[in-house]
């Protein structure tokens, strides 16, 4: 992105991605189970929710290698 703004590439930050994530997943998981306000929404926003959900759970358990 820097490159395409014409700015100097910006440092990698210090922190681990991993602990990004373990600081941050436990706020995103009680949003989605805690909302601030009751939502009836059709199957397809619904659906795009379980999507995410499932990826980040199928990302932080991948499956085990057969063999």
């Amino acid at each position: 992105m820097a490159a395409i703004m014409g700015e100097p590439p910006r440092p990698l930050p210090e922190r681990p991605y991993v602990d990004v994530l373990i600081e941050s997943l436990p706020g995103v998981r009680n949003k989605f189970t805690h909302p601030e306000m009751q939502a009836i929404v059709p199957p397809g926003m619904a659906v795009d929710s379980l999507i995410v959900a499932a990826e980040i759970i199928n990302q932080l358990w991948p499956a085990p290698s057969p063999g």
